[in-house]
């Protein structure tokens, strides 16, 4: 097995925090599933504050660590697998 590293969904977590989209999740727990228009403007309102939101400094450091650490500081190719956080059921795989 190559060697590898995780970037989990507590990184995530920080990065929803800056992106401030608690009122849009509000707002879409409360929009009907039949209302495609409004659920399309508030997930491209979240897909925005996502891009905008900041990354913070410990989450790039670390990364940066464990890609350092992959091959003993050599700058090395590496693939990213992105999940989600239920990705890999026995009945289906989400992976992308």
């Amino acid at each position: 097995m190559p060697l590898n590293f995780c970037v989990t969904t507590a990184a995530y977590d920080l990065v929803e925090e800056d992106a401030g989209l608690e009122s849009i999740l509000a707002e879409l727990i409360a929009t009907p599933a039949d209302d495609t228009a409004r659920l399309a403007e508030l997930a491209a309102a979240m897909r925005a504050g996502l891009l905008a939101a900041r990354l913070p400094a410990s989450v790039t450091d670390a990364i940066a660590r464990a890609h350092r650490m992959l091959e003993d500081g050599m700058d090395v190719p590496v693939a990213v697998r992105s999940s989600a956080t239920a990705g890999n059921l026995p009945y289906a795989s989400f992976a992308g």
